[in-house]
């Protein structure tokens, strides 16, 4: 077929039950053309059967009535020599399908796959039921899935995958799209141009979930964002009042992650975010208030991947919402002035005593291990925080935290540098690394204690 317009309608009803289009053939050429599949008005079925891709396909409804276009195994009429039935087949549309308004006609996967390498319309009044099917976009070029129609309960799996910057674009009324299992997106980039995706299931991410909306886990149960390391997403949003979110592999963020209920353990991973990239306690607004419920959560081990957070002259701060188990620990970094070269700085909380303290149990049984990449201050000087657990206070004869001081050790040169009891405030349990004590200073491994630990 390499052009032209068949057009398909009035199944058989007989023993062929809820015929319709079969096309088995091992020798074929599809190349262009439409095919119109029209759904009778009764409630007989229109059943689609290929094992040949096809070009593209619309699907009608000729009035009103209960059938379906089903893709199912088809019943053999009596007098064919072929088995009965046929198993029924993956759809696959190599340009576009649509479901056309008119009569409510309604697409009815079966849990059987649905491919396609353009775009796909759900009109308004017409339904598309996946079943526990994989809806994939996986053309060469620009897609849209346009959806003004109905998903009955949701897509199953949705998996993107398409060339490196090429994109597949969610269109239509729809404010939203539900995924009832697992996203995929490999390679080329998901923009849902302003629309919530979310997400029951797992993610897979090596391409760039865009746009001016957000990726929403929202399951009740666990579930985890995978990938290559490099994937890319513009808004990420935890809406868990139930259930875990975990990273097991890197990811960079775009624009927002927004915690609303519940925390993102990010493990052993690196959780990396762009200059515009912030951290929100809701799914709209631009609130700070995080606990431990509310955080990004580490493996606690100084190998750890950690937040690594990338500055520029208009992003020059920002609040580190970190911890681990259920201690947070948050810690806060402040540039003023003007550094010659701006850069990444990456934090890890750690949960243990420093190894290479002077004396043991007098420091807190915890640390930050605080490294830069790219910065060169010049005149510009670095402002830090660190929120200690109440619980990582050692304290007995001789010791107080009352008389803690700040201190880094500088693995470099294998020394201690300390301030006063000035820069631990033991009533918000701050440590404040001041620059007009420690000087210019973003790389160390920051920790308080009695005396010089």
């Amino acid at each position: 077929m390499s052009g032209g317009t068949l057009n398909i309608a009035n199944p058989e009803t007989g023993t062929a039950v809820d015929g319709g289009l079969l096309l088995g053939c091992s020798n074929f050429n599809v190349t262009n053309g439409t095919i119109n599949l029209t759904i009778p008005a009764s409630s007989a079925n229109f059943t689609l059967n290929s094992s040949v891709p096809l070009f593209n396909v619309n699907i009608n409804k000729a009035g009103a009535g209960s059938g379906k276009l089903i893709l199912q195994n088809q019943v053999i009429g009596a007098g064919i020599s072929l088995s009965s039935p046929i198993v029924a087949q993956p759809l696959v549309i190599n340009q576009d399908l649509v479901i056309v308004t008119g009569n409510n006609p309604a697409l009815q996967a079966n849990d059987n796959n649905v491919s396609v390498k353009r775009n796909f319309s759900i009109n308004v009044g017409t339904t598309y039921t996946p079943g526990n099917n994989t809806t994939i976009f996986n053309g060469t070029t620009t897609q849209y899935f346009t959806l003004n129609g109905t998903i009955t309960s949701g897509l199953y799996n949705l998996t993107i995958n398409k060339p490196l910057t090429v994109t597949c674009f969610l269109a239509g009324s729809a404010t939203s799209l539900t995924v009832l299992n697992d996203l995929t997106v490999l390679a080329g980039t998901f923009n849902n141009v302003a629309r919530e995706i979310k997400l029951s299931g797992n993610a897979f991410i090596t391409g760039l979930v865009n746009g001016l909306g957000s990726l929403t886990f929202d399951g009740t149960g666990a579930q985890t964002i995978g990938g290559n390391g490099v994937g890319r997403v513009a808004t990420l949003a935890i809406n868990k009042p139930l259930g875990t979110t975990t990273l097991v592999a890197s990811l960079q963020v775009e624009f927002a992650l927004r915690l609303k209920d519940g925390v993102l353990d990010i493990g052993l991973f690196t959780l990396n975010l762009t200059t515009n990239a912030r951290i929100y306690d809701a799914l709209t607004g631009t609130g700070t208030s995080f606990d431990n419920t509310k955080m990004v959560r580490t493996d606690g081990i100084s190998s750890a991947g950690g937040i690594r957070k990338r500055y520029n002259a208009t992003n020059p701060s920002f609040l580190y919402p970190l911890g681990t188990g259920l201690k947070y620990t948050p810690a806060y970094i402040n540039i003023t002035g003007s550094p010659t070269t701006y850069g990444y700085i990456n934090i890890r909380a750690v949960n243990s005593d420093h190894p290479i303290v002077t004396a043991s149990n007098q420091a807190l049984r915890y640390y930050w291990k605080t490294s830069s990449t790219g910065f060169v201050l010049g005149a510009a000087n670095v402002e830090h925080i660190y929120t200690y657990d109440e619980s990582d206070v050692v304290t007995g004869v001789g010791v107080d935290e009352t008389e803690y001081v700040a201190a880094y050790y500088q693995p470099f040169d294998v020394t201690w540098v300390s301030g006063g009891v000035t820069e631990v405030d033991e009533s918000t349990n701050e440590i404040f690394i001041d620059p007009n004590v420690f000087g210019q200073i973003i790389d160390g491994e920051f920790t308080a204690g009695d005396r010089d630990p």
